[in-house]
């Protein structure tokens, strides 16, 4: 079986990834073999949901012979494109779209695998296949699949079976599937009582937790597995159950953040504190607090040179939005957040939202830094305020700065409700919720 090694390419810039990684993100490529491959994973789910198919997934570099031959042998033979019918065909590009790759474990490609509609791993297998091997893949994943079938069946026949309900939970939750898990659970709850053996209660009962915590119903996750600890002490997972309970306090502190409940979010975590001993959370919690000093806080002043025509102030910008970066023109991802900022400057100015940038280059004195800003910031056609912080980090420091780029949306009360590294989900949707509130 021939495999070819993921290795980096040292000819790439991090502009063109990013270019190639949008490009790659919404493609539709028929091949000659006639496949009609998609390039996008969220579109392949989308469309896997909607016609009730599994979804086959090539993960492949254009510089690697096995998976020209898989391209050029297989793929082409009508064996295969006819069995491919009663799947969605995708193909990612480990180079242009590596946190797929990451994300699914890939060491080496080509690596095949069969996903479900929700992306979970059905079967995997790497390396070239020809047209009969890759066949006998797909009959297995396919044998895995019936046998899922199966088992749902003999739950629906057996609805007092209490290990089966069991067996399918967790069956569920390897394929992503943690609500249909929770369901199954709780229906099955009232036969649990009658259930002899105390292992297959606290199974159930650590399993029932675990699913809630995965599909993120924290409170109700840890609820379950204290209640666990409580009454089987013994319970063969208990020192991983005790793990999963401070973590999923975590997490149900850090929904807390998202709500905006911040007074309830910091007595969690000052709870934690005093009593977690996990060094990995206590650090993480400390770093949570840290931010809780400016989260529902009255934003902080901008200690800035600003640059250009455009100079902007709490007061002046008070009953806007304010999306809010701390950049430095020498990192890459700074680039993207800038032109970001214009263009939602130019999207929603009009709701009441101002942009503004702060160049931070701890680094770098503030003459130094200030000199280049002005034409680094018409490059991304900047058209805010851009200011250069004092000394190089005291807005910065002031924000609670960690890595650059950071941002912050400032409601229209002026308080901080979003702080951290820059992630354009979590911050599209908090700039959302703000903006949809009332001016």
């Amino acid at each position: 079986m021939r495999q070819c090694t993921q290795i980096p390419n040292p000819f790439k810039t991090a502009g063109l990834v990013m270019l190639l990684t949008v490009a790659a993100s919404v493609g539709y490529a028929e091949d000659a073999g006639g496949i009609p491959w998609l390039t996008s994973l969220d579109a392949a789910k989308e469309q896997a949901a909607a016609q009730n198919k599994l979804i086959f997934m090539d993960v492949f570099a254009e510089w690697c012979g096995p998976c020209k031959m898989l391209a050029s042998e297989t793929f082409t033979a009508p064996e295969v494109i006819k069995a491919l019918e009663a799947y969605v065909p995708l193909k990612i590009d480990s180079d242009k779209q590596p946190q797929i790759a990451s994300q699914y474990g890939v060491r080496g490609v080509p690596t095949l695998f069969v996903l479900t509609a929700q992306g979970a791993a059905v079967h995997e297998q790497s390396g070239f296949m020809p047209p009969a091997g890759f066949l006998e893949f797909l009959q297995t994943a396919q044998s895995r699949m019936e046998a899922i079938a199966r088992l749902e069946e003999e739950v629906r026949q057996q609805p007092d079976n209490v290990d089966k309900a069991l067996e399918l939970a967790k069956t569920y939750m390897e394929l992503s599937r943690a609500g249909d898990a929770v369901t199954l659970l709780e229906k099955a709850g009232p036969k649990v009582d009658a259930v002899d053996s105390d292992a297959t209660k606290g199974d159930y009962a650590f399993t029932l937790g675990l699913a809630c915590l995965i599909e993120g119903a924290y409170d109700k996750g840890v609820e379950r597995l204290e209640s666990l600890l409580e009454a089987y002490p013994g319970y063969s997972e208990a020192e991983r159950a005790k793990d999963l309970i401070l973590r999923g306090k975590v997490y149900g502190a850090l929904t807390r953040v998202d709500k905006g409940e911040y007074e309830a979010a910091r007595t969690m975590l000052t709870g934690l504190r005093a009593s977690s001993t996990d060094e990995q959370v206590t650090a993480f919690v400390d770093e949570v607090l840290g931010r809780l000093e400016v989260l529902g806080q009255p934003a902080p002043a901008w200690a800035v040179t600003w640059v250009g025509s455009k100079s902007a102030s709490l007061k002046e910008v008070k009953g806007n939005v304010v999306a809010l970066a701390f950049l430095d023109p020498s990192d890459s991802g700074s680039a993207e957040v800038a032109a970001t900022l214009e263009t939602l400057r130019q999207e929603h100015g009009t709701r009441g939202l101002a942009s503004v940038a702060i160049v931070s280059a701890p680094e770098a004195s503030e003459e130094a830094a200030a000199a280049d800003v002005e034409a680094w910031a018409g490059e991304y056609g900047a058209t805010y305020p851009v200011g250069v912080d004092k000394q190089g980090r005291a807005t910065f420091d002031q924000y609670k700065g960690e890595q650059i780029p950071w941002v912050a949306l400032i409601g229209r009360d002026g308080v901080v409700h979003y702080l951290g590294a820059y992630s354009k989900t979590e911050f599209d949707g908090k700039l959302a919720t703000l903006l949809a509130a009332e001016r």
